[in-house]
C-alpha cells in the first residue's frame, strides 16, 4: 500500500477470489473508504483461462487489462532487457542536469545539487529492485562529467 493505492497478489481461483472480495468489503465497513472500481482493474497471468478470468471480473466487479507498465512509477514486470525498463531514471537524471550549468555553480552548489537532486532519482526504485550494473555507471558517469564540469557535446575535461 502507498497512500491511497494498494496492489494485491494473488491465486486467480475462485476462492481466492471471494475471499479478496470480502477483505476489501471490510476494510470498506471498517474505515469508510470505498474501492473506487473505476480505477481499479484486474491483470491475469497468461496461464488463467477466459472463463476464469470472466467469472473473476464478474464477481469481483472489475475489469480486466493486459499489461501494467508502471504502478507508482515502478515497472510490474521486469523483461528479459533490464537496461531498457530502467533507462527511464537515466533520462530523468539526463534531464535534470541539462537544465544546470555546472560553472554557474561553486563547488558546494555542485556537491548539494548532486547529493540532494540527482542521487534521488533512482533511490525510489533501488528501494524495490537491484539497478543494472550499466545503469548504474551510466548514472555515475553523468554526475562526474556534471562534477567536473565536462560537456559532451564539446570536449571533455580530465576527471
Amino acid at each position: 500500500m502507498f497512500a491511497d493505492d494498494a496492489l494485491l497478489l494473488g491465486c486467480a481461483t475462485l476462492s481466492e477470489a471471494a475471499k479478496f472480495k470480502s477483505i476489501l468489503d471490510t476494510y470498506e465497513s471498517w474505515s469508510g473508504q470505498f474501492v473506487n472500481v473505476q480505477k481499479s482493474t484486474l491483470l491475469f497471468s497468461p496461464n488463467v483461462s477466459g472463463t476464469t478470468r470472466t467469472t473473476i471480473s464478474e464477481m469481483m466487479g472489475l475489469t480486466e487489462v493486459n499489461s501494467y507498465k508502471k504502478h507508482l512509477g515502478l515497472p510490474t514486470t521486469i523483461g528479459s532487457s533490464k537496461k531498457e525498463v530502467f533507462s527511464t531514471i537515466v533520462d530523468r537524471v539526463k534531464a535534470k542536469v541539462a537544465n544546470w550549468k555546472p560553472r554557474l555553480l561553486s563547488t558546494a552548489g555542485k556537491e548539494v545539487f548532486i547529493m540532494s537532486v540527482l542521487q534521488t532519482i533512482p533511490t525510489f526504485t533501488m528501494q524495490c529492485f537491484w539497478l543494472p550494473l550499466q545503469t548504474c555507471n551510466e548514472i555515475n558517469t553523468i554526475l562526474a562529467n556534471f562534477w567536473w564540469g565536462s560537456d559532451t557535446a564539446n570536449k571533455k575535461k580530465i576527471h
